[in-house]
């Protein structure tokens, strides 16, 4: 047995390898036995295994390969409950949030984005410039375009944090004021 990279034993005194596995990995076990061959996933007490199990006739009997993964799980899980509480955050805050990758392309947006921008694509690798090519943004007061190169999320193309407030934008028939910032991440 591989124990993060260090070979360790694994001992299993008194106990037949199915008594100590819950019922789903029992059958799972069943199958591959049945099969002659496979790997499957185990869980023994804490630990969890990656293995491969084969018929070896010249030793009458199983050959059960297992690395530990036990590590590798905990950190896969600790990663996905982050996520989930990032996206539960986003979600909640009272802001339109969209998030580009380092090629102006769209990666994330959040339901507020979707709505403020209501109608645009905002999917996963849509380009900036579409979406704002979109929308209808003008400089306040004066009625001239919004110069694309001036928004914050351009700017944070090239490594500028900025933030700006003369911006309207034409929204369910009405122009409104918006402020609109962004920060290379």
């Amino acid at each position: 047995l591989r124990s993060e990279g260090a070979l360790s034993d694994l001992v299993m005194t008194g106990a037949a390898l199915m008594d100590l596995l819950d019922e789903a990995d029992q059958e799972d076990l069943t199958a591959v036995l049945e099969a002659g061959s496979g790997r499957l996933e185990l869980v023994l007490s804490t630990q969890t295994l990656d293995c491969e199990i084969r018929h070896d006739p010249q030793l009458g009997g199983w050959t059960l390969i297992g690395s530990d993964r036990t590590l590798e799980r905990s950190l896969q899980n600790t990663l996905r409950e982050g996520e989930r509480r990032f996206l539960r955050l986003i979600e909640g805050i009272p802001v339109a949030l969209l998030i580009s990758d380092t090629d102006g392309r769209s990666a994330y947006a959040n339901v507020l984005a979707d709505t403020l921008l209501g109608g645009i694509p905002l999917h996963q690798g849509t380009p900036l410039k579409a979406i704002m090519e979109a929308v209808q943004m003008r400089v306040v007061g004066e009625g001239t375009p919004y110069p694309h190169e001036q928004l914050p999320m351009f700017r944070a193309q090239v490594g500028e944090r900025c933030c700006v407030d003369d911006v309207e934008m034409f929204l369910d028939g009405r122009w409104s004021s918006l402020e609109i910032s962004s920060a290379p991440v």
